[in-house]
């Protein structure tokens, strides 16, 4: 009986490679081999703009919660000194290409130089009262004569201070520029003063002298005080 029992007993049960079984169990593996190749990213493969913002990326704590804040990669770079640096809107032109102050300025009470702006020379000079900077036209406007060697003086009132033409006595303000007044002279240089002065002239311009934080020394073309 036993040996007939064991001749009709049913034989293991073998997968059909069509089967639904088999075909099931072969998705489940390709699904479980692919999915690290979907899943994993190279930072190697990124975009350099995306790896750029991935290292910029940094967590912050804001009221308890957290968020992710970008901060702006440093340049490195510190302010440039400059016109800006003095606070003042003005159109500052930079004197004599950045040169120190003890080069081309005037550096005693009364001193006046001709200074170079934007590469002009001899249009516009620097006259020192005290601590303070004026730049101003370099010729007379009544004689056309430079006013390098012009007298540099208190007004009669007090009231700031004021400028005399060498060879034709034209007074102007150091305050405003305006023409106040002539100072006749006499002799051979006054002749020769009145002969040269053909014209009523008019006021002088007056610019700010300023010194940035690097100590580079700029002069406002725009600001005109006689205006």
């Amino acid at each position: 009986v036993r040996g007939r029992e064991s001749d009709t007993a049913c034989p293991p049960r073998r997968l059909s490679d069509s089967s639904p079984e088999t075909m099931m169990f072969r998705l489940l593996c390709l699904g479980l081999l692919a999915a690290p190749a979907l899943t994993f990213t190279s930072s190697r493969s990124m975009p350099t703009t995306t790896r750029r913002v991935a290292r910029q990326a940094t967590l912050t704590m804001r009221k308890g919660r957290p968020t992710t804040k970008l901060s702006k990669a440093s340049s490195g770079k510190k302010p440039a000194a400059g016109p800006n640096s003095m606070g003042k809107a003005g159109d500052w032109a930079l004197l004599n290409g950045g040169a120190k102050e003890e080069e081309f300025l005037p550096m005693e009470d009364g001193g006046i130089k001709s200074v170079d702006v934007r590469g002009k020379t001899g249009t516009y000079m620097a006259v020192r009262r005290g601590e303070t900077l004026i730049g101003t036209d370099i010729s007379c406007t009544k004689c056309k004569y430079p006013l390098l060697s012009a007298e540099v003086r208190d007004c009669a009132d007090g009231d700031g201070g004021e400028l005399k033409c060498a060879l034709c006595g034209a007074v102007y303000s150091l305050e405003t520029g305006a023409l106040t007044g002539t100072e006749a002279k006499g002799g051979i240089a006054g002749m020769f003063g009145n002969m040269m002065a053909k014209n009523d002239g008019s006021d002088l311009e007056i610019f700010e002298i300023k010194k940035d934080a690097k100590g580079k020394v700029y002069m406002d073309m725009k600001i005109d005080y006689s205006s």
